[in-house]
This record gives structure tokens, C-alpha cells and sequence, in this order.
């Protein structure tokens, strides 16, 4: 993977001033460390792969504008700037119960420590 000067410096840095951040870790805690430092690794592959492939058949738009004025002005439909979506009718209408975003944070965490 080739990396960008600024990319390269920061690393640098960073491995110099490594041992001033290293506290004694247990078996446990550097496999939890080793683990999400190979997920780091994976998902900056994976997306460098991703990128390259785009670029490779030539997806990857590069031509930006800048947009003046409202993106509602362009969009045939009017887009709400409030995300959130009250779960309860869905609920209700469908007698399922939608599990809260912590607890399913917890229950995929599980998988990785």
C-alpha cells in the first residue's frame, strides 16, 4: 500500500513516541489490542482494494462542484434534515420489538473481545 508523505510522518511520529504510551499489558489485554489492531488493518485494506477496483474500471467520479445554495433545490423530493425515526409505531404495527443500538453494540462486541 503505498502511503502519502503526511501519511508516512504521522506514522513515523507515532512509532517514535510509542514507547512513552506503552504500559505493561496482560495476555489478555494485548490479544484484545492485537485484535482490534487487525481489524484496523483489515478494514484500511479492504478499502484500499475497494478503491483500486473502482479506479480500475473507472467508477470513481472525480469531477466535484460545488453546490450553492440548497440541495433541496436539486433533489425532486424534499429531504427531512431530522434522521431519527420513531420506532414505536413500527412496533406497534408490527408486534416485533426492535432491539436499542447499545444492546446490539454489546452483542457484536462479544464477537471481538
Amino acid at each position: 500500500m503505498s502511503l502519502t508523505k503526511k501519511s508516512e510522518k504521522l506514522i513515523k511520529h507515532f512509532i517514535d513516541d510509542f514507547d512513552k504510551y506503552c504500559i505493561k499489558k496482560t495476555a489478555d489485554i494485548q490479544k484484545t489490542t492485537d485484535t482490534v489492531l487487525k481489524l484496523v488493518y483489515r478494514d484500511i485494506r479492504h478499502s484500499v482494494n475497494y478503491m483500486r477496483l473502482i479506479k480500475k474500471h473507472d467508477l470513481l467520479l472525480t469531477d466535484v462542484k460545488k453546490i450553492n445554495g440548497s440541495l433541496n433545490k436539486l433533489l425532486k423530493t424534499k429531504r427531512s434534515t431530522n434522521m431519527f425515526m420513531n420506532t414505536k409505531k413500527f412496533e406497534k404495527k408490527f408486534k416485533f420489538r426492535l432491539p436499542k443500538i447499545r444492546d446490539e453494540i454489546l452483542s457484536e462486541a462479544k464477537n471481538y473481545f
